[in-house]
């Protein structure tokens, strides 16, 4: 599913980007990615809903890492500068912090990236920004 976005021209690039995002929206793509991982540790896949925080998280985890692919044009190159790896750093911290706020029902952000995947996540949710 990622491959369409470390190659081509930039064009096509970010349209493929902005169609998996959409994809990840969807429940069931994430219910089927969450199944092939066919890991006995996690929670049965016909138990997942939306609800589950478990579901949220793998959710927002496939938009980070479809960013990260995007932006590497593939995985991402070791050994890190120190400028990637504090980038790699805040978007860890956006990730967790997207996820809440979809499960809390609303997020507090100025950040245009976050903005849009919570209204693409969580159309219902409550968004604030300045």
């Amino acid at each position: 599913m990622f491959h369409r976005v470390t190659s081509g021209s930039d064009a096509d690039r970010l349209a493929a980007l902005t169609e998996i995002e959409a994809e990840i929206a969807v429940p069931e793509n994430v219910l089927n990615f969450y199944r092939s991982l066919n890991d006995p540790e996690l929670p049965p896949a016909d138990l997942i809903t939306e609800e589950w925080a478990t579901f949220r998280f793998y959710q927002t985890a496939l938009l980070f890492s479809l960013h990260a692919l995007h932006r590497h044009r593939g995985p991402i190159p070791l050994p890190l500068s120190a400028r990637e790896f504090e980038r790699l750093e805040h978007d860890v911290h956006d990730h967790m912090a997207l996820c809440t706020g979809i499960l809390a029902g609303g997020l507090a952000t100025n950040e245009r990236k976050l903005m849009r995947w919570y209204t693409l996540l969580s159309p219902q949710g409550r968004l604030i920004s300045a």
